[in-house]
């Protein structure tokens, strides 16, 4: 099991653990187990826009098997938060896969971003899937004319006056 202790403790939640800090414990175990897992998780979205993240796993074992799922929940969600989706492909973790598909469900413990990721924002049900890592590949949205970056080159910085 992942253990950290933060440096500074909040008063008002002795027992806080930030994610952050986790998160790093967890990875660093990670690099140095044998046998680690590395994974892609493509987050999709119905137009054919995809995103995808890499990340390593602890092997697949009944010891390391809440920790990976922890890790693997927290980072999902984080990703359907910042990008937005209606499917998500993991590859390399059907284990992995076969939890969150009960998480992420619409009677389970994530109802809410079941709905919310598949009916509500993008009108499709939303899904998690096994996936290979050949099979998830990012495809990034068109440039929009006006903002940022025009026609591959960085925006110009006009002096101030």
């Amino acid at each position: 099991m992942i253990q950290t202790t933060p440096l500074c403790k909040p008063q008002l939640d002795p027992e806080l653990i930030p994610a952050a800090l986790w998160n790093r414990e967890y990875l660093k175990a990670a690099a140095d187990a044998l046998n680690s897992r590395a994974i892609r998780i493509g987050v999709d979205r119905p137009e054919g826009t995809t995103w995808i993240y890499e990340t390593t796993l602890l092997p697949e074992s009944a010891e390391a098997a809440a920790d990976t799922f922890k890790y693997c929940e927290r980072t999902v969600k984080f990703l359907l938060w910042a990008w937005g989706g209606s499917k998500v492909r993991i590859s390399n973790a059907p284990d992995v896969v076969e939890q969150l598909q009960v998480v992420y469900a619409a009677d389970g413990k994530r109802a809410f971003d079941y709905d919310f990721m598949g009916k509500t924002c993008f009108d499709q049900a939303f899904s998690i899937e096994n996936s290979s890592h050949a099979e998830i590949q990012e495809v990034l949205p068109a440039a929009t004319g006006g903002m940022g970056f025009t026609q591959g080159q960085p925006p110009r910085l006009r002096p101030r006056r």
